[in-house]
């Protein structure tokens, strides 16, 4: 990976990574979202379902999932990079675990 940061000129690899698992995991992340900016089709580009979020960010601690939204904490971190059918399926989810939401 060669791409450098805008804002540093740094490569990628310095800016972001600090060799461990979790840094090459997100390393990957980063440049898989890249060319599909330079693609135009990262999910942030395409029309979709909008958050399900209401500003009332509480996690329920024995469910794991927030109290204003029923997004698991992994949903609602991955929300802006989800595409539309995912979007949709974590819709679909919670209106048939929470059918008065």
């Amino acid at each position: 990976m060669n791409e450098k940061t805008p804002s540093t000129g740094k490569p990628v690899s310095q800016a972001l990574g600090d060799g461990s698992q979790a840094s090459e995991a997100r390393l990957r992340r980063v440049a898989r979202l890249a060319a599909r900016r330079a693609k135009g089709t990262a999910p942030w580009q395409q029309e979709g379902p909008e958050s399900p979020c209401v500003k009332v960010c509480r996690l329920e601690p024995q469910e794991r999932w927030c109290e204003g939204c029923y997004r698991t904490p992994a949903e609602i971190r991955d929300w802006p990079i989800l595409d539309a059918a995912s979007r949709q399926a974590i819709l679909e989810r919670i209106s048939a675990d929470h059918p008065n939401s």
